[in-house]
């Protein structure tokens, strides 16, 4: 014989708790549950481009290169396709959302017209390879190919020029001063 169907009353305090505990648990890799293996840089035109190899042990969230005040990526792509979950964290840093596994991210951003630019690693990159970057200098990278906290991208000269853009030490002027010096029986500036 089945017994007659009943409603449930509502789950216990204690069991709540435990579930939620169960969600909100960090996983046993915190803090390092990604990792950045490789990162290859390329200029094309005006254009900076990132590829970075993500390895995560679990689903997290990963920073990524630039700020608001440098260099900041424009398009962001995961796995070939448009980055579903991204975030800007308080200091205006990029957070990425991977699922665990191993992810091709690419950030791609116009360079600001400027004789230098910024682009800070939150999270640096193993091993960083120099694809094309014409007209420009790279600081950051170290002989063996490890990346410093950020990357500084350098105009060479003839590109300054070509750019319209004064020397770093050159400020144009702002206003002009006169000064009249008149001696006589009374003197007046």
């Amino acid at each position: 014989p089945s017994s007659p169907a009943r409603a449930e009353t509502l789950p216990s305090e204690a069991m709540l708790t435990e579930l939620r505990n169960r969600l909100t648990a960090t996983p046993d890799c915190h803090p390092t549950c990604a990792s950045m293996p490789r990162m290859s840089v390329e200029i094309d035109g005006a254009t900076l481009r990132l590829r970075l190899e993500v390895l995560a042990a679990s689903q997290t969230a990963v920073p990524l290169a630039g700020d608001l005040e440098g260099w900041q990526p424009q398009r962001v792509y995961l796995d070939g396709r448009p980055a579903p979950a991204l975030r800007r964290g308080e200091q205006g840093t990029l957070w990425l959302a991977v699922e665990a596994g191993a992810h091709q991210v690419v950030l791609e951003g116009a360079l600001p017209v400027r004789d230098t630019v910024q682009v800070p690693l939150p999270m640096r990159p193993q091993r960083v390879e120099l694809g094309r970057t014409p007209g420009w200098e790279l600081d950051g990278v170290r002989d063996n190919g490890t990346a410093e906290g950020s990357l500084q991208f350098t105009r060479q000269r003839n590109d300054r020029d070509a750019a319209g853009l004064e020397d770093e030490g050159a400020i144009p002027a702002f206003f002009r001063v006169e000064r009249a010096l008149l001696l006589g029986l009374e003197w007046s500036i």
